[in-house]
């Protein structure tokens, strides 16, 4: 034992006996050592919470999620308490050590730093206490998409004046309240899809909804699938499945949205937008619905209330875009004439000016001369008037087409569906399938046949580009254009024409097409036996899921020509035998199909192409293997795939492709005696192959010989499935995910080498040695390879050593653990000049990229940049390889802690300026030892900026900084005037040693800056410095100080003590606010007040503003002295919290006007009485004559507990009269809410929750008797809500005392009443107000000890018609010492909406409703439910210490009475003797549960019952627990029927001896529990009741 213990061990002792009443205190230095270690224990279970919090917010954040503020601000608190802490320990214990441990111990120390340490330590295990989250996010938003046409004007009306006129009547109509639905009617491709996105964007600019969204409909409306978009744009998880429910669904999401937009795309039918979901009219005033059609009788018989007709551009309009498409040289003199006449002949359509235009771009003088003969030639008999000029113009296009093919393949798009993206496969498949390629003899051939006619109807404008790869658009007026010219020449024959053709005098037609497609919801609309003798193509689709195809039914009979068959979502059980007599065949594709049966497909000698995508089949049969022609098969996404017989693959020797991934995995092994599944070893056979793609699970199942030596596309997944998502975005990608070696043998090294794509996953490797010489393959270069992907690789230095890859695009590695450079040796000249994309991550021991001392790396197309967590990297690339970035677009690193600089200067570098001209964004993050970009200098002796005049960042857009701990300046004092120009977004946070974040000489370089983050930088003391001499001209706009800042957050800067904008030394100061939308600031303790008043009138744009956390802030705005009214137009939102000196919003002589401001939320300011304080007056009341709110929607006032009254008895017009919700939480000081003349102002709000306001004697106060007699009947006729809870001095809650008792309807939408902890309160409803809430549907009382009923008569009797709370749902009545009965009532009490009733601890409360002659009799028996009493509806009542209670019911209960009672619980009713008369158990039917429990003189349960059998058929639990009384559960003889019961507990019942007389039919019930856990059983119900009884 130390001396110090010894010490401490008398001393204690001494204490105890001489000084027992101080003697606590004394506890910290007895036991110092456990206060200290304890501390220690806490911070470090801090530390492990804090990292798991860390860990989900990072995933979350990765996740796009929306990070809780709850969580934020725990981590935040986390780290500030582990960070103190931690300097608590090292600078008081770890200092002090000898001063508490040493010979002499510091008594007076060791007291004070173990007390400290105690204290810490509880502090901090209620942080780790805080720190169990349920969730750590929620999904963000979407953000609002309004697609890009490749129209006429995308997104700009510059040039087009008419488009701009209906624009401004447009937003005109928009903003008319009395305007529901606007219809936008013109032909196809005049330009209404791109005329209302840009009303969208004009609307979102200017906030006029909370919500667009915007959905095509098209000439077939699905309304399920077109409920599907809207719900996806609302982010609306639409689950159901019941046509009702989704528009019940979705109707009440869009209901939830105050303000919202809905644009209908291209409807070509009427239909009830009720039937969707979609509110009109009064139903959702605030519901705007703007619907294009090609049809004004469309838009009319849709009750539109304004029609805006798109007509075609004019003349002038015309020739301008047209001379824009077809370029400058049609006003050339001998073009001019011919170019004019073909520009009007398109008739002023803006796809028609743009096809035609495009098509004779560079043509010469010939062809605009036969194009213009062509036009005016041209007619149609399926169009009319303008739409011929229309079609003639596409027509035009057409005709300008190569060749047949390209004509042909066109014409097949016409079979898609509108608005789909296309692939390039389809065609290529259906263009074999119809021999429509001539000299094609492979199918890559055809697909590169395919292709290049694609590419040739793009350049054409015919087709549009698509973002899925190989895939293409077409415009639906295109397509319209083609169904015209393809019926027109027998072509194609698609389902809008089948009605008119299903008639049987018409059926004859069918036999001319070449082509039919068709979506029917049955096949028998389709006639059966007709003659098709030249139908080619014969395509169906089910409209409503799967279609059943049936085999009996002879479809096919009459067309023998048939070479191409499409079905999709058709279920076909066989193939029918009709079928089987095309002998034609070619191509059969049968997707998203239900399969059965598919063995007489060999019969389909000539099919060449059978593709069964995403069908569901789940054996292959093996007579597929007789079609010896077949070329292409395709299983694709068969999930459900895992037979395919042996031999199938072996015999299809002519097969060229191969499809099976995600989809059979169940390969055979090659040499096994009874094998049954196909083999990889079969694929030998297959000489023609050149498309394969599957996965191979095992890479032993790969035989060594197979070599596929003819491929030209591959995906290939060979090893263990991993779930992780790659982009196989090129035509040869092999992934190996290994769990063994791998021996290179022939097959697989050959596709190693002839890969593009390829992706080495390593992660759960055991054996290296094999893997090794991949990795020395590789290092000689692959000269294919475009990409690369290595992950969790140990055991090289280097990836690559000499050669190479001459194409490598993309480099991507990580978890390498041992790799310290990703190239060793020298380099040769122009190594990785075709890389595109390089991403290193998790590399641990990387030093440096690569070894180059001749600069050699040339990184010319280099795109994408991202490295992170290589900790001992530090440099990235020199400056002289820099110079090459021309391409550079995106660079991002981080967690690398060794990183100094990005771009290092080697020898070879000259002085000259490097120019990153295309790089956009930039992000650095946690590089706690970065210094600089670009260093001038080869060493850091001196502290540079993080950024200098070395490099320029022409086009960069977003630079995001995050803990650059070794940063105290970011920008050159010397650069080029084009620097910077282009940054929009600047985040920067953490960086603690950054003192000046703009220096003034930057500030005009950054006139373009939009979004500013500045977050946890200890050491900012100012965001934008200005010095007097850098102003030279007031005038000069260019030094106005970040005037495009729209979103603006500053927080954690605790040195930060005022802001740029209130600097009077600056005249352009106040720009830098005009633009500004949302400003939210938190602890910048430094700061006193916000804006000054200059700079407050200079908010113009201000939307949002949140002030949280600034411990020294005063006032919002100080007023200097100036009069007059400050108006902010657009401010929607403020939020104060958590401001300890903040007294008011603003302080002077000012007023304020928020027109717009629909939300106040101000929470934790003790100290804040008015939200305008006077220079002259104290004021009373938070909002006074100085405040106009026309637009206050939601008022939150939580910790105000200076407040004394929320409103004065004088307001602004019109203030507070949109008031829908109104939240007053711990205000201490608060009287009441207001005067009673509020009332009027007040008419529609919905909600109204007091809670924890001690001092609040009313809500509204008359101040005056004429005010009484006028306003005091004034009633909340749409409050929905109303809670109070906690409100000790609260003597009334309705202001009208005069009790009229003919007034009614007076809270007739009042659903919700809460009232609890309102100890001065006598009854909660005047029979006045219980009259008037005929809505109310949820009751509750609680702990309101004076209450003695609930609705109150004032010595009145009650009314025989008297009808109070008809629609109560559910009542809660609970610690209320007083309560005697709900009401008095002579006539019935019936509510026929009651589902569940409590009633706890009501301890006088003998009935539920009093009659004068129960009350007059005092021996009468306490019947607590009195025959008047009917609760048709009750499901659920629980009665708890009810100690007046006799009886539950009365014998002569009226029939319906309680009927749907299914849980019955009774606790602690110490007076009732018996629990369920006789006369109510035939009305028991619906019982589930029945509960009773502490009852001390219950007797029985069930009473004897009069008929000859009873059942209870829903009973499935019976608890019968400590009932001292209780000696069995029925009386009399007879037997009860139990179906259900399968739960019976019985504990402390000690005079139990049988559960009834007679034997009772229990037939689930098998144990009795008893308590502890125990269950016992004696064979039957009552022989082992009789055995607990007897033991």
């Amino acid at each position: 034992m130390s001396t110090v213990d010894i010490a401490v061990s008398v001393i204690a002792k001494l204490l105890e006996y001489t000084a027992r009443p101080i003697i606590q205190p004394f506890g910290y230095i007895l036991h110092h050592n456990r206060n200290i270690n304890g501390l220690q224990t806490q911070i470090s279970h801090l530390e492990n919470t804090q990292f798991e919090v860390q860990q989900q917010v990072d995933v979350a954040q990765r996740n796009g999620e929306i990070v809780l503020p709850t969580v934020q601000a725990w981590l935040a608190k986390a780290n500030s308490l582990a960070t103190e802490s931690d300097k608590f320990l090292s600078n008081q214990v770890v200092t002090n050590h000898n001063c508490i441990s040493g010979s002499c111990p510091n008594l007076k120390l060791i007291y004070k730093i173990s007390r400290e340490a105690k204290k810490k330590s509880i502090a901090v295990n209620q942080v780790v206490e805080g720190g169990k989250f349920d969730r750590v996010s929620h999904p963000a938003r979407l953000p609002p998409i309004w697609p890009s046409n490749d129209g006429a004007f995308i997104g700009e009306l510059d040039g087009f004046e008419s488009r701009k006129a209906q624009l401004r009547l447009m937003m005109e109509a928009l903003g008319d309240d009395s305007v529901n639905i606007i219809g936008v009617y013109g032909m196809g491709g005049i330009g209404k899809t791109t005329f209302v996105e840009e009303v969208a964007k004009q609307a979102y600019a200017r906030q006029l909804f909370d919500e667009m969204v915007m959905v095509v409909v098209s000439h077939k409306p699905n309304l399920r699938k077109l409920q599907g978009d809207l719900a996806e744009m609302l982010e609306l998880n639409l689950k159901e499945e019941g046509e009702v429910l989704r528009t019940v669904r979705l109707r009440e999401r869009l209901n939830q949205v105050k303000r919202i937009l809905i644009i209908l795309d291209d409807l070509w039918m009427p239909f009830d937008l009720r039937t969707i979901g979609i509110p009109q009219g009064n139903l959702h005033k605030g519901c705007k619905i703007i619907l294009t059609s090609r049809s004004l009788d469309v838009c009319n018989a849709m009750s539109t209330q304004r029609n805006f007709h798109m007509d075609v551009l004019s003349q002038v309009e015309s020739w301008n875009l047209f001379k824009k498409m077809a370029g400058d040289t049609v006003e050339s003199s001998d073009l001019n004439p011919i170019a004019t006449k073909v520009a009007k002949r398109c008739s002023g359509l803006p796809l028609a000016i743009v096809t035609v235009a495009r098509a004779l771009r560079h043509r010469s003088k010939y062809a605009w001369r036969d194009a213009l003969r062509q036009l005016k030639s041209s007619t149609s008999n399926d169009v009319k008037g303008v739409y011929a000029n229309v079609f003639a113009s596409l027509e035009l296009s057409f005709n300008f087409l190569k060749d047949e093919e390209t004509k042909a393949c066109f014409l097949l798009c016409s079979l898609f569906k509108e608005d789909l993206d296309i692939s390039v496969e389809f065609l290529v498949r259906y263009g074999i399938g119809l021999r429509l390629f001539q000299d094609v003899h492979t199918l890559e051939e055809a697909r590169d046949r395919v292709h290049t006619i694609v590419e040739n109807l793009k350049a054409c404008c015919l087709l549009l580009d698509s973002d899925v790869e190989d895939c293409f658009r077409m415009h639906d007026v295109t397509r319209d254009f083609l169904l015209s010219v393809a019926c027109r020449g027998l072509y194609i024959f698609l389902e809008k024409m089948i009605p008119e053709y299903l008639e049987s005098s018409n059926e004859n037609k069918l036999g001319n097409y070449y082509a039919i497609s068709m979506v029917l919801n049955n096949l028998e609309e389709f006639p059966i036996g007709i003659e098709c003798p030249k139908l080619q193509l014969w395509r169906l689709e089910g409209s409503t899921g799967q279609v059943e195809f049936s085999g009996n039914k002879n479809y096919f009979d009459g067309m023998k020509e048939l070479k191409v068959v499409i079905m999709h979502h058709v279920s076909i059980p066989f193939i029918p035998s009709s079928f089987l007599t095309v002998r034609k065949l070619v191509t059969l594709c049968l997707e998203h199909c239900k399969l059965g049966d598919l063995s007489h497909i060999k019969e389909l000698k000539h099919l060449e192409i059978l593709s069964l995508i995403h069908s569901d089949i789940e054996k292959l049969p093996k007579e597929i293997r007789e079609l010896s022609r077949l070329r292409l098969l395709d299983l694709s996404d068969c999930t459900n795939l895992t037979v395919i017989p042996f031999g199938v693959f072996s015999n299809l020797s002519n097969l060229e492709c191969l499809y099976m991934m995600n989809s059979f995995r169940q390969w055979g092994v090659h040499g096994q005696s009874s094998q049954n599944q196909a083999t990889l070893d079969e694929l030998k056979n297959l000489s023609h192959l050149t498309t394969f793609e599957t996965h191979i699970p095992d890479v032993n199942l790969f035989p060594k010989d197979l070599l596929f030596r003819n491929l030209v596309r591959f995906k290939l997944f060979i090893g263990m499935d991993i779930s992780q998502v790659i982009n196989y975005s090129y035509p040869k990608t092999l992934r190996l995910t290994l769990h063994q070696g791998l021996s290179l043998h022939g097959g697989i090294y050959k596709l190693l080498k002839s890969a593009q794509h390829l992706i080495l996953d390593y992660s759960i490797i055991d054996y290296l040695e094999d893997l090794n010489s991949i990795v020395y393959d590789l290092r000689k270069g692959f000269k294919h390879l475009r990409c690369l992907e290595v992950y969790g690789y140990t055991g090289v230095e280097s990836l690559i050593d000499t050669k190479i890859f001459p194409v490598l695009e993309n480099l991507k590695v990580v978890s390498a653990a041992d790799l310290r450079m990703i190239c060793y040796d020298h380099l040769p000249d122009q190594s990785f000049c075709e890389l595109r994309e390089l991403m290193l991550s998790i590399l641990p021991e990387l030093t440096c990229l690569w070894v180059d001392p001749m600069g050699n790396v040339c990184l010319r197309n280099l795109r994408t940049i991202y490295v992170s967590d290589c900790h001992k990297l530090k440099d990235l690339v020199s400056q002289s390889t820099a110079r090459d970035l021309s391409e550079l677009q995106r660079l991002y690193v981080s967690s690398c802690e060794d990183l100094k600089v990005i771009l290092f200067k080697d020898a070879g570098d000259s002085s000259s300026r490097i120019v990153l001209s295309k790089l956009k964004s930039i992000k650095l993050e946690f590089l706690p030892s970065l210094s600089s970009f670009c260093p001038e200098a080869a060493t850091n002796l001196v502290q540079e900026a993080l950024f200098n005049s070395k490099v320029d960042f022409p086009s960069l857009e977003e630079l995001t900084l995050r803990e650059l701990h070794s940063v105290n300046e970011i920008w050159p004092r010397q650069f080029s005037t084009a620097n910077f120009r282009s940054l929009r977004i600047l985040i920067i946070f953490g960086c603690e040693n950054l003192v000046l974040v703009f220096p003034s000489y930057i500030q005009k370089m950054l006139q373009n800056l939009e979004i500013l983050y500045i977050e946890w930088c200890d050491s900012v003391e100012e965001v934008c410095g200005l010095d007097e001499h850098d102003i030279h001209n007031e005038n000069d706009a260019s030094l106005a100080t970040l005037p495009c800042v729209r979103d603006l957050i500053l927080g954690k800067l605790p040195l930060l003590k005022h802001l740029w904008w209130n600097k009077d030394i600056n005249p352009h100061a106040y720009t830098s606010l005009q633009n500004l939308n949302s400003l939210h600031l938190y602890e910048c303790d430094g700061l006193i007040h916000l804006f000054s008043f200059c700079a407050m009138k200079s908010l113009v744009q201000l939307q949002e503003l949140k002030v949280r956390s600034c411990k020294m802030m005063k006032t919002v705005f100080a007023n200097e002295g100036d009069d007059g009214i400050i108006v902010l137009s657009e401010l929607r939102y403020v939020s104060l919290e958590d401001l300890p000196e903040l007294s008011s919003f603003c302080k002077g002589s000012s007023s304020l006007h928020f027109p717009s401001l629909d939300m106040i939320e101000i929470k934790s300011c003790p100290k804040m009485k008015a939200f305008v304080a006077s220079d002259v007056r104290q004021e009373e009341n938070l909002f006074n004559e100085k405040v106009a709110l026309p637009n206050l929607q939601a008022l939150y006032l939580d910790g105000l507990s200076s407040m004394i009254g929320i409103w004065h008895t004088e307001l602004p017009d019109k203030s507070f009269n949109e008031l829908q919700v109104l939240k007053v939480i711990n205000c201490d000081q608060l009287l009441d809410l207001g005067p009673i003349n509020m009332l009027p102002r007040l008419q529609i709000i919905e909600e109204i929750h007091i809670i924890n306001c001690a001092s609040l004697e009313q809500l509204f106060a008359i101040k005056h008797t004429q005010t009484h007699q006028n306003l005091a009947s004034v009633s909340l006729i749409k409050l929905v809500d109303l809670v109070l809870r906690n409100l000790p001095n609260l003597r009334q809650i309705w202001w009208d005392r005069s009790k009229t008792p003919t007034e009614t309807s007076r809270f007739q939408r009042l659903a919700s009443v809460e009232v609890a902890s309102c100890e001065l309160l006598d009854c909660i409803f005047p029979v006045w107000v219980a009259r008037g809430v005929p809505r109310l549907q949820k009751l509750k009382v609680e702990s309101c000890t004076l209450v003695k009923a609930i609705v109150e008569y004032n010595g009145r009797q009650s009314e025989p018609d008297d009808i109070i709370l008809p629609q109560v749902c559910s009542i809660e009545l609970e610690n209320l010492p007083n309560l005697v009965h709900f009401c008095t009532r002579m006539s019935e009490l019936r509510w026929l909406s009651l589902k569940e009733l409590r009633i706890m601890n009501c301890s006088k409360m003998g009935s539920f409703v009093s009659t004068s002659s129960l009350e007059n009799d005092s021996n009468s028996i306490k019947v607590f439910f009195v025959e008047k009493v009917v609760f048709p509806s009750l499901e659920k009542l629980r009665i708890d210490n009810l100690e007046c209670v006799n009886t539950l019911w009365h014998t002569d209960t009226m029939a319906e009475a309680f009927s749907q009672l299914s849980i019955l619980e009774v606790r602690n009713c110490n007076n009732l003797v018996k629990l369920i008369p006789s006369s109510l158990l035939p009305r028991l039917q619906n019982l589930e549960e029945l509960h009773v429990n502490q009852c001390c003189l219950l007797e029985m349960i069930l009473e004897e019952n009069s008929i000859e059998k009873v059942m209870f058929p829903k009973v499935h639990t019976v608890r019968l627990i400590k009932l001292p009384k209780v000696a069995c559960f029925i009386s009399g003889n007879r037997s009860f029927e139990w179906p259900n019961l399968e739960r019976l507990v019985i504990e402390d019942c000690p005079t139990m001896k049988m559960f009834s007389l007679v034997g009772q039919i229990v037939p689930k019930l098998n144990a009795i529990e008893v308590g502890y856990g125990l269950q016992v059983w004696n064979g039957d119900l009552d022989s082992t009741i009789q055995h607990l009884f007897v033991s």
